[in-house]
């Protein structure tokens, strides 16, 4: 909680599992591991003290070391379209209107995305695409606040990983974040590439 600024009692501590639970709408999404995990480190809210509702969350979701992706092929794809130039500006907002529901403000025209409480370590999202079938995935917290592991979703994720890396963003260097998911893009090529 030390690096969240969030006074409502809304607890998204720990690490979190992007896990596809009811169906896979993407065919292969979850197999292929296109995006894993997601850290709410940072996390700032508008409100301060009671009434907490309505509040808006801005979690600074594409910083280094907040969103989690494979280094499979796709994973890296993934990554290089993520590698946004100016990280530090992009924010995904959620704006609360209870302790257990929020939408995410910046879903666009086609679909609208919402967020709900199951229960102390699981969140619903879900995708209403517009004129079209809804998707939905779980947010599964598989590390705590103090670094231990859940002991039913952390063995799940491993189990899920098969063997599988995790490619995460260590710098917000663009540079350094375009080059570092091509394949063979290693830390001592892209430093020089970057540097000059």
């Amino acid at each position: 909680r030390e690096n969240m600024n969030v006074s409502a009692p809304i607890d998204l501590t720990g690490l979190w599992w992007i896990r596809w639970t009811h169906g896979e709408p993407i065919p292969m999404y979850s197999k292929l591991h296109v995006e894993e995990l997601v850290s709410f480190a940072g996390v700032e809210s508008n409100v301060t003290e009671p009434p907490y509702y309505p509040l808006q969350l801005r979690n600074p979701n594409r910083l280094s070391r907040h969103w989690g992706y494979s280094n499979t092929l796709v994973g890296r794809v993934a990554m290089a379209i993520d590698s946004d130039p100016e990280p530090s500006d992009f924010r995904m907002l959620f704006d609360f209107s209870n302790r257990t529901h929020a939408t995410l403000s910046h879903s666009g025209p086609l679909a609208e995305w919402y967020f709900d409480n199951i229960d102390s370590d699981q969140w619903l999202r879900t995708i209403d695409r517009l004129n079209s079938e809804k998707w939905f995935y779980t947010l599964q917290r598989i590390i705590f606040e103090d670094g231990s592991p859940h002991p039913v979703y952390f063995p799940d994720f491993v189990k899920h990983m098969e063997g599988t890396k995790l490619g995460v963003y260590t710098t917000d260097n663009h540079c350094m974040r375009m080059c570092g998911s091509r394949p063979f893009g290693s830390c001592m090529l892209c430093e020089q590439q970057c540097s000059t």
